[in-house]
């Protein structure tokens, strides 16, 4: 499957992700990240690219976890409005 520019989209927050940032990355500093659905399978259907910070926020939940997670936040957060 070929690689195309503007096609690949994150993992979690599913934005684009801007392949200038694999050439800018240094090692420890990279903006994009390998980052895995289930955090706790390491197989190769399970792999993708991520923001850092998204990678970051997901942390050790799967993407199911992390969106409800999200969800309840925003819903305790339009309570307190």
């Amino acid at each position: 499957m070929p690689i195309v520019p503007h096609t690949t989209r994150c993992l979690v927050c599913r934005g684009l992700l801007d392949f200038k940032l694999f050439a800018e990355a240094k090692r420890g500093k990279a903006e994009i990240e390998t980052s895995h659905s289930n955090p706790r399978l390491h197989r190769p259907d399970n792999v993708g690219f991520a923001h850092r910070a998204c990678n970051i926020a997901q942390g050790n939940k799967t993407l199911d976890e992390f969106y409800d997670w999200i969800k309840e936040i925003l819903r305790a957060t339009s309570r307190c409005d």
